[in-house]
């Protein structure tokens, strides 16, 4: 049962707040920037190359070494960027299960999306839709009790 008889305002906030949202964008702009650079490294040790005698054997491996350390700082980045991105896909995927009653005056927020209830629901299952969140006969959800891991493989399975 969520909310009350006399329509006292009961708000449900579920699933990502933008932040996780901006995370993940702002881990894809730093490893842009760190894969620009890293592009940039490697032009001048294509240069090199090409042009022996040109670029000093100090420059050379400093070059290299900047190389192999962004190489490391980008799949750092990958990984984290992959893991907030996980997160949000989980966090989209949330919903709110009522097995009894939704009364009127709740409201359920998702990120920037709400959504109002403005009559009393039997058993529901509110959660997002096309267009913003919906409301939907009860659904099982048993299968979320499996462990998760990402790439939306179960643990259990086989």
């Amino acid at each position: 049962m969520i909310g009350a008889h006399n329509r006292i305002r009961t708000e449900l906030e579920i699933g990502a707040d933008t932040a996780l949202s901006q995370a993940v964008q702002a881990k894809a702009q730093e490893r842009d920037i760190q894969e620009n650079k890293l592009l940039d490294v490697g032009k001048l040790l294509n240069f090199a190359d090409r042009n022996p005698g040109k670029v000093t054997s100090e420059m050379l491996s400093r070059a290299e070494l900047a190389a192999a350390a962004l190489s490391t700082g980008i799949e750092a980045l990958r990984n984290e960027e992959e893991a907030l991105r996980f997160r949000l896909e989980l966090a989209q995927q949330a919903r709110v299960n009522v097995e009894q009653t939704v009364f009127e005056g709740v409201t359920v927020s998702m990120g920037e999306r709400s959504l109002r209830i403005p009559q009393v629901l039997a058993a529901s299952t509110i959660r997002l839709a096309d267009q913003g969140l919906g409301v939907f006969p009860l659904e099982d959800d048993s299968h979320f009790d499996e462990p998760q891991k990402p790439g939306g493989e179960s643990a259990r399975r086989r």
